[in-house]
């Protein structure tokens, strides 16, 4: 500021001495703006918000003091605004996502069954609170305002009052937003003010918050204390603070509380959903019952406790905001740490019937049947006042008690209630009965009351008879003494002729009088025209005098439209059998359209119907069609025109794939014997035909063109594990096998196990394929002669210098509990010997519940092998590097509680012999091995 002084005053001495220049230079305002961080177009649009358009190329001296109290005073103001939308950083950011987690959480948390609600998709309440923040609200007050709004409305409402909790019919303020304050709110620490002064000599604008010591300090003014003072007073004090120090009037300045404070508030008892919410303390005790969705179904809507922090406490009624919501900001404005309690509703009433809101209310003690009724809106129209009921609950039995209302209400009395009775008001059951009503021909149709010796021709002169009212017959219903019906012909004719006459007859309550119109009895035949017309379907009342004809039902329609046909039909159907139907040709359309007095311009009879046919409807439409190696395969419509570069071009060109050389053409041959041939013909890449550049189609040819064969772009399989060079590769050749594959990717690695690999094919849901590597004539590795397909997944693992042993075993015998918990052991492996050497040597044997000829070995490309028993003898399965070695335990059967059973022999002597022949077989079989 001392800068831009010192500018001005260099310029305005230099003037004023060489009294050389009349205007300031506009540089000096300029560099003023910009060290100030502004731009000119920022200064400009403030001051054109005050009204003042500033051209800084165009200020003289006279002007100068004034522009710079404009343009300071611009700057202060945009300084101000900016202190107030400072951007969050980074960090906060981060805080701000945490707590947003945090708040999602319990947006999960809070689902009750009970309540029936349904939540909000957590994503989308954390972005709200994100989108919140940032436009200003804090972090704790955002979260409470969507936590109190997740839903709420999706709770049913059963008592009365709930509704402005539920349906969010009473508000909630966030704190960086400005409302309109009350009087009565109490300023605190952090409420932010602002005052402007605005008049012809005096702006000012600037914005405060209250600080800890709970005072405003205005620059080179005293400070002012505004804690625990109401914002009525708080702006009498601020105007007599400034009055010193400012010239204006007190129609110039404003007050206002441009952002309140948040303070912490616990709801607790029986809310939907109770906790601490940090609110803006612009909220009050009910606003603050929003944000835990408000009471539940069974908490109290009367005796809500507000407990102050100083141990004052204090009722809150909903019902008395309902019925007056200005109390609110009466004595219910909050503290920090204030708490709100929520107990059990103690008497719940049910009214129904004709009253204005049925529904469950929540009276206190001392209240009863006439608060019910005031709070439910009071009586319907139609109620029975004579006597109300309650039912009530006494002494475990349901007890109906019937109210004198009337009589009440004359005393001036009341009626005690208990909690759970059900009033219901009964409605008038009896209908009014002096009225009579008037249907049909009339222009005022209904009810009308009667009076004493009414007749007809009355009631027709208040409902008005209508032009076209039959006047010979009309009809009266009328009611018995035994409530039977019986009906009257009416003459209107000899009524309206002669009003209080013979056939005027006097009317009763409950009489109905029939009016019919003649429109109702009169023939409504047409005549319809369809078919090659601008307006088909057009359906046109029948002339009685038999004056319309083809023509004019043709005018009627349009005219024809140019693909009409020269010839039409009359359907003719006969007016008393509509199964009789004639067909009239009608040979020259055009001929009875254009000359009115034709012979075949024929009158049109009722209900006829006049077909146009168009000329397409006569026409074939013969396509040609495109497949094979092209774009846009598909039909096209045929013409002499069109050819087969023509067809080719439009559908898009043919694919890189296409056999230029078989371009087939399948025809039709029509003129002979209606037989189908094919010719091959040759194209180049601009579709032009090899010899024939304009090769001609007919209609229903259909081209094809072919694929070049075995043509196909990369086909990739997947190496994955143990090989030099893993990754993706492309098959170079058909048919090229597993083993090709591992030297292109540079054979095994050192720890590659080719006893393991796997292939997963998934062509045809395949699955996975075990494969048996047998060694390669250079001893360089091993080698599958498997062919490989697109998609395969070739799996090598690591080697696996160990073997497995689990199942039957007595390695308990050998080995802590520690080694033994997976149930497994693991060994290091010695060699190709037996599955019973491995079991033997590292597991101590089979035990009593194991069988030896049950053991088997998984090897690690998946294959079971199992022990092969010969009587005697057993040939136990060799085991890899990998394998898994299980000892199976025996069946167990269940023991026969018989005693003496019969042996039976005939089975022992059996199996003897098939064993013994099993042993002299092998016998033999080593015989013959040794020679």
């Amino acid at each position: 500021m001392k800068q831009f002084l010192f500018y001005v005053f260099l310029v305005l001495s230099t003037t004023q001495i060489y009294g050389q220049a009349k205007k300031v230079d506009p540089s000096v305002i300029r560099n003023e703006i910009s060290r100030r961080g502004f731009t000119e177009s920022e200064v400009s649009d403030k001051l054109k918000e005050k009204g003042i358009f500033l051209n800084i190329d165009n200020v003289s001296f006279n002007q100068l003091q004034e522009v710079k109290k404009q343009v300071e005073e611009a700057m202060l103001e945009l300084e101000a605004e900016k202190s107030l939308k400072k951007p969050k950083t980074e960090d906060t950011e981060a805080v701000i996502d945490d707590k947003v987690k945090a708040a999602v959480d319990k947006v999960k948390a809070t689902d009750d069954k009970d309540k029936k609600v349904v939540r909000k998709d957590a994503k989308d309440v954390a972005t709200e609170i994100v989108k919140d923040v940032k436009a200003g609200s804090s972090l704790e007050e955002a979260l409470g305002d969507k936590l109190a709004q997740t839903n709420r409305d999706s709770i049913p409402v059963t008592v009365w009052g709930q509704h402005a909790f539920r349906q969010k019919q009473i508000p909630t303020y966030v704190a960086e937003k400005t409302y309109q304050t009350p009087e009565s709110y109490i300023l605190g620490t952090d409420d932010k003010i602002s005052i402007s002064i605005a008049s012809s000599r005096v702006y000012y604008n600037q914005s405060f918050v209250v600080g800890k010591n709970g005072s405003i300090n205005p620059d080179k003014m005293p400070r002012i204390n505004l804690k625990g003072v109401m914002y009525g007073k708080a702006k009498q004090i601020i105007a007599a603070a400034y009055r010193p120090y400012y010239n204006f009037s007190p129609e110039h300045l404003e007050v206002i509380v441009s952002g309140t404070r948040t303070i912490s508030v616990n709801v607790v008892g029986e809310v939907v959903n109770p906790g601490t919410f940090t609110v803006s303390a612009l909220n009050t005790a009910f606003n603050a019952l929003v944000f835990a969705q408000g009471p539940s179904n069974i908490g109290s809507l009367r005796n809500i406790d507000l407990i102050r922090s100083n141990g004052q406490r204090k009722r809150v009624d909903i019902y008395e905001y309902l019925t007056n919501p200005s109390i609110a900001t009466k004595d219910f404005f909050l503290n920090d740490n204030d708490y709100i309690s929520v107990p059990v509703a103690e008497k719940i009433i049910t009214v129904g019937g004709s009253i204005v809101r049925p529904m469950k209310y929540e009276l206190l003690r001392g209240e009863n049947l006439n608060k019910l009724l005031f709070y439910a809106g009071g009586l319907a129209e139609n109620a029975y006042v004579t006597t109300l009921q309650v039912k009530r609950f006494v002494n475990d039995k349901e007890k109906i008690i019937d109210i004198p209302y009337n009589d009440l209400k004359t005393s001036g009395r009341d009626f005690d209630l208990l909690n759970g009775d059900v009033v219901t008001i009964k409605s008038i059951p009896k209908k009014f009965e002096n009225f009579v009503t008037v249907t049909g021909a009339v222009d005022l149709q209904g009810a009308y009351e009667i009076s004493s010796g009414m007749r007809i021709s009355e009631l027709l002169r208040k409902s008005i008879l209508k032009r076209d009212a039959r006047l010979d017959v009309a009809y009266l219903k009328r009611l018995n003494k035994d409530l039977t019906a019986k009906t009257e012909l009416i003459r209107l004719q000899d009524i309206l002729n002669k009003p209080y006459g013979e056939q005027d007859i006097a009317l009763q309550d409950n009489d109905q009088l029939y009016i019919f119109s003649l429109d109702r009895y009169a023939r409504k035949d047409s005549v319809t025209i369809i078919g090659a017309v601008r307006t088909p379907n057009l359906k046109y009342p029948y002339d009685p005098g038999k004056s319309l004809k083809i023509n004019d039902l043709v005018l009627l329609a349009g005219g024809l439209k140019p693909d009409a046909t020269p010839f039409a039909y009359i359907v003719r159907t006969d007016t008393s059998n509509s199964r009789l139907i004639q067909y009239i040709r009608i040979n020259d359309l055009n001929g009875a359209i254009q000359n009115p007095a034709a012979v075949e311009n024929l009158t049109l009879m009722p209900n006829d119907e006049l077909r146009i046919f168009s000329k397409l409807t006569y026409t074939d439409t013969a396509n040609v069609k495109v497949s094979g190696a092209v774009r846009i395969p598909g039909e096209y419509h045929y013409d002499e025109t069109l050819t087969l570069k023509d067809v080719l071009t439009m559908s898009g060109g043919l694919r890189m794939e296409a056999d230029l050389a078989q371009v087939v053409v399948f025809r039709v041959d029509l003129q002979k014997d209606i037989k189908t041939t094919a010719t091959t013909v040759t194209i180049d890449r601009d579709l032009k035909v090899s010899g024939d550049a304009n090769f001609q189609l007919h209609p229903y040819d259909q081209i094809v063109v072919r694929t070049v064969p075995k043509f196909h772009l990369q086909q990739y399989v997947t190496l994955n594990g143990e090989v030099k060079y893993p990754g993706e590769y492309a098959l170079t050749k058909e048919n090229e096998t597993v083993g090709e594959l591992l030297l292109r990717a540079g054979n095994y690695t050192p720890e590659a196990f080719p006893e393991g690999v796997t292939l997963f094919r998934a062509e045809d849901n395949i699955g996975y394929i075990i494969l048996t590597p047998k060694q390669t004539a250079n001893g360089k590795g091993s080698t599958f002669d498997l062919p490989i397909r697109e998609g395969d997944v070739i799996e090598i693992p690591k080697s696996k210098d160990f073997v497995t042993i689990l199942g039957a075993t007595k390695a308990n015998e050998m080995y802590q509990d520690k080694i033994l918990e997976s149930g497994k052991i693991n060994v290091a492996y010695i060699g190709a010997k037996s599955a019973y050497h491995y079991v033997e040597t590292y597991a101590a044997g089979v035990n009593k519940d194991g069988r030896a000829r049950l053991i088997t070995v998984r090897h690690p490309n998946g294959r079971l092998q199992k022990t092969k028993n010969y009587g005697f003898f057993k040939v136990y399965p060799k085991v890899q590097k990998g394998s898994v070695i299980n000892v199976g335990y025996a069946e167990v059967k269940a023991k026969d509680e018989k005693k003496g059973e019969t042996v039976d022999w005939n089975k022992t002597i059996a199996d003897i012999l098939s064993k013994t022949t099993a042993i002299l077989s092998m016998v033999l079989l080593f015989k013959s091995i040794n020679k």
